[in-house]
C-alpha cells in the first residue's frame, strides 16, 4: 500500500510539473530552437522561431507545402483500423513507394522537413507515395470489437504488425493504385523490424508485392548494442506490474500525460529540429 502511494504521488508530481512547463510554452510564440541551450532562452533567442508544424496533422503538413493528400481506412485481419496517407501520383509516374514509420512517431517523420522531405522529393520524383500506420498509433487508434482502453486492443508486438498490419496496407495501397507491379517499401526502425517478421511469415506475399525493400536504422537484434534499453531491461516486470496496476495501457498517446510531460520538458525531436 505505501509503495502504491508513493507512485501516485508521484505520478501527481509530475503531472503538476507537466502542466507548468506546458503553460509556460503557451506563452510563448517561438516553439522551435537551432540548438538544445536555446530552449532556455526560447522568447529572445534569435536562434528559436515559431514552427507551424510543431502541432499539426500530417494532411495540414502536406497541404501546407502544396501536395495533395488523400486518406485511406483499412480493416487487419484481427480487427483493428488502419490509416493511410496519399500524396496522388504526378505525370511522370516511376511506382508507387510505401512509407512505414518508426516506434512512438507517425506518417509526420516524413512530412516535417519542408521541401527536404522524404514524402516531398519521392512525390517530386514521379513516385506514387503512400504512408502507413501501425495499430496503436495517433491515427490508427480503433478496432472493429475492442475499446482501446482494454487491455485486449494493447496485447500485440512487432509480430502483430509484420503478420496482419502491413499486408493489410499493402493490399490496399495495391487495389487503390491501380497497379499490378510490385511496390517499393521503405522502412524505417521499427517500421524495419516489422518488415522482417513479414518477409519471414509471409514470404509469398512479399515476393507478389515487394519490389525491394529500403530498411533505415534496421532492428532486428540487441545481443551486440549499447543501447539504454538493452542496460535497463531488468526494469521490464516491475514497469509491466505497474502500469497493470493502474491500467496504463497506452503511455505515449497524443496529447496524454507522457506526451505532454515531453513536450513542455524539452523540444518535439520529429517537428522542431530543423533540417541544415
Amino acid at each position: 500500500m505505501h509503495r502504491c502511494c508513493l507512485i501516485t504521488l508521484l505520478c501527481l508530481q509530475l503531472e503538476l510539473q507537466s502542466c507548468a512547463f506546458g503553460y509556460y510554452r503557451q506563452k510563448t510564440r517561438n516553439n522551435v530552437c537551432k540548438n538544445f541551450k536555446d530552449y532556455n532562452y526560447i522568447d529572445t533567442s534569435p536562434n528559436c522561431w515559431y514552427n507551424p508544424d510543431v502541432d499539426a496533422t500530417v494532411p495540414e503538413m502536406i497541404n501546407r507545402n502544396n501536395y495533395p493528400v488523400e486518406r485511406y481506412q483499412v480493416a487487419t485481419a484481427d480487427g483493428y483500423i488502419l490509416t493511410l496517407f496519399r500524396i496522388p501520383k504526378k505525370e511522370s509516374n516511376k511506382g508507387v513507394v510505401y512509407l512505414q514509420h518508426p516506434l512512438t512517431a507517425a506518417a509526420n517523420v516524413w512530412v516535417d522537413k519542408g521541401n527536404k522531405s522524404l514524402a516531398f522529393l519521392l512525390s517530386d520524383a514521379g513516385y506514387d507515395v503512400w504512408m502507413g500506420h501501425f495499430r496503436g498509433t495517433i491515427y490508427s487508434s480503433k478496432h472493429l470489437r475492442l475499446p482501446t482502453t482494454s487491455n485486449a486492443y494493447w496485447n500485440h508486438s512487432f509480430h502483430e504488425m509484420g503478420m496482419y498490419d502491413l499486408p493489410a496496407q499493402i493490399d490496399l495501397v495495391k487495389k487503390y493504385s491501380h497497379t499490378s507491379d510490385k511496390i517499393y517499401y521503405v522502412g524505417h526502425s521499427m517500421g524495419t523490424t516489422a518488415a522482417f517478421i513479414y518477409n519471414a511469415l509471409l514470404p509469398k506475399h512479399a515476393e507478389k508485392n515487394i519490389k525491394v525493400f529500403v530498411e533505415m536504422a534496421p532492428t532486428a537484434f540487441l545481443g551486440n548494442s549499447n543501447i539504454l534499453m538493452q542496460h535497463i531491461a531488468f526494469l521490464r516486470q516491475p514497469i509491466v506490474d505497474i502500469c497493470e496496476q493502474f491500467n496504463f495501457m497506452n503511455l505515449f498517446n497524443h496529447n496524454g500525460f507522457f506526451h505532454n510531460f515531453a513536450k513542455g520538458m524539452g523540444p518535439n525531436y520529429g517537428n522542431q529540429m530543423p533540417v541544415s
